[in-house]
């Protein structure tokens, strides 16, 4: 099977934001149950992972990805 680097861009992309949703919900969890150390690693993960997915380049221009991000900057510089 051959992926096309879009394709290769778009699975990244959902990894990553996998990995986010999932890291910030184990650290809630963890907190709630009152299990320090794991709460604060799953945090620290969870900043990590929104620090990546900040600096990753532009999504390719025709992409779903670009347009909601694209309405998603529109709407933030409309509440501010």
């Amino acid at each position: 099977m051959v992926f096309n680097q879009q394709s290769l861009d778009r699975l990244g992309r959902f990894g990553i934001r996998a990995l986010r949703i999932v890291a910030s919900t184990i650290a809630i969890v963890a907190a709630v149950r009152g299990d320090w150390g794991t709460g604060v690693s799953g945090g620290l993960a969870w900043l990590l992972f929104v620090q990546v997915e900040r600096n990753l380049p532009p999504a390719a221009e025709g992409s779903d990805a670009t347009t909601r991000s694209e309405a998603k900057a529109d709407s933030d510089r409309e509440q501010v």
